[in-house]
């Protein structure tokens, strides 16, 4: 496993999949959005498989821009033959998901064990 930090987010490397980790609660500035979606591309362009868990955990608000980068990373992704599942999703974040029609997109799991052993 080789970790891959930022101030917005870690980047965890497994043998069959990747789980990225927000650091930060809020993710509403175009500038942080960018970084993050930049980080998580270039480790989804290095995996093989295509396999991202994103832990929501500690996120409590999501610009419409990072909802951009969610639906960029899964399809990303499923050209790959990979997939993006959502975890640890807190019940403000879900709503949003709910809200935008987003939920239906992504599978989810309560915790990011669940979403990893989804891959397998």
């Amino acid at each position: 496993m080789s970790d891959h930090d930022s101030d917005l987010v870690i980047v965890e490397t497994f043998e069959d999949s990747i789980v990225a980790r927000f650091l930060q609660d809020v993710l509403l500035d175009p500038i942080q959005v960018e970084q993050v979606s930049r980080q998580l591309r270039g480790a989804l362009q290095a995996a093989d498989p295509a396999n991202l868990v994103i832990s929501l955990e500690s996120v409590t608000q999501l610009s419409s821009l990072m909802l951009s980068v969610l639906i960029a990373l899964r399809s990303e992704a499923e050209a790959r033959g990979g997939k993006v599942v959502l975890a640890a999703i807190p019940d403000r974040v879900d709503y949003l998901l709910k809200l935008t029609n987003l939920a239906k997109a992504f599978p989810s799991f309560l915790t990011t064990e669940e979403a990893l052993a989804s891959f397998r």
